[in-house]
């Protein structure tokens, strides 16, 4: 899947003013995992901002973060779906799966060896001579 989204020759242009503007330094770096393209064109071009500043650094919001990114989040506009990324709690993130597993309200799962077990235990009991 291409999670990059599409410029124009003149988009491009634009864009990579932008980039060297705000002093963005892993714009095209592969290792970056986020789509600055998409946010450039959704959010930048039109005067609109969805960062945060940080001890480290200027944060750029999840919408954008693609898969391999440390912290791709089921808020990126790449995710497939709610068991796609890891999730948000405050500004503590949690990856995919460890909620779940950790502060789940399902009942604990049943073996389902000892379940065909029971089903065929209670199906060879004999009957009540009264039924």
């Amino acid at each position: 899947m291409n999670e990059q989204t599409p410029l124009s020759p003149l988009q491009e242009i634009l864009y990579k003013l932008w980039v060297e503007r705000t002093g963005i330094r892993d714009a095209d770096h592969p290792a970056s995992k986020y789509d600055y393209r998409g946010y450039w064109k959704d959010l930048a071009m039109k005067g609109q901002s969805a960062t945060s500043q940080m001890a480290d650094g200027l944060h750029f919001t999840d919408r954008y973060k693609q898969h391999g990114h440390p912290t791709f989040s089921i808020e990126s506009q790449y995710s497939a779906g709610p068991w796609d990324g890891g999730r948000w709690r405050g500004e503590a993130f949690i990856p995919p799966g460890a909620d779940f597993l950790t502060h789940s309200q399902q009942p604990p799962r049943q073996d389902p060896v000892a379940m065909i077990g029971r089903a065929l235990q209670a199906a060879l009991r004999p009957r009540n001579a009264q039924e």
